[in-house]
């Protein structure tokens, strides 16, 4: 349970990739895929100590992931091409697998469920996403008292999107 103002709270939710750890760059890749979510979780259950846990683990199509991840490596200024990559990653598809990955969040002590959301979702508009991810948790949120920019692309990094208009 979480607490607001000192009352009980039934839900606390809380949205942050990083929280299971930035994947480091450079031409090579981890195994198992996010190797620190499950040790971060555990971190957070251990803090909260939660009646049930419910997860909700946005994924990607394989191919966005492949790009996104690529991006993600050279983001920093590293530079090697995507070909290198590839390889890399054909010599270890676990690198990659989101059923790895939901198996060990899954097994988890103190996880009640786990729901997979596509994050392509998100191109019925910004709203509906993050209702659909609230939805498990029985809440809803009114994004049209946000400042919210509606034409940003969530789903590249601004310097993936500079090097597609360069």
């Amino acid at each position: 349970r979480g607490l607001a103002g000192g009352e009980p709270l039934d839900t606390v939710f809380i949205s942050f990739e990083t929280i299971v750890g930035a994947m480091p760059k450079g031409p090579f890749v981890e195994t198992p895929f996010r190797p620190r979510s499950e040790g971060a979780i555990a971190d957070l259950l251990d803090v909260l100590e939660p009646d049930s846990c419910r997860l909700i683990l946005l994924t990607r199509r394989q191919d966005t992931l492949l790009e996104s991840q690529y991006m993600w490596q050279i983001h920093g200024g590293e530079s090697f091409g995507f070909e290198r990559y590839l390889a890399s990653l054909m010599r270890h598809p676990e690198a990659l697998s989101y059923l790895d990955l939901a198996e060990r969040l899954e097994g988890l002590p103190g996880v009640s469920h786990l729901t997979l959301l596509p994050f392509e979702t998100i191109g019925g508009g910004l709203s509906p996403f993050i209702n659909a991810i609230l939805a498990g948790t029985g809440a809803r949120l009114d994004l049209s008292t946000l400042a919210v920019d509606p034409v940003q692309n969530p789903a590249y990094s601004e310097r993936a999107l500079e090097i597609a208009l360069a």
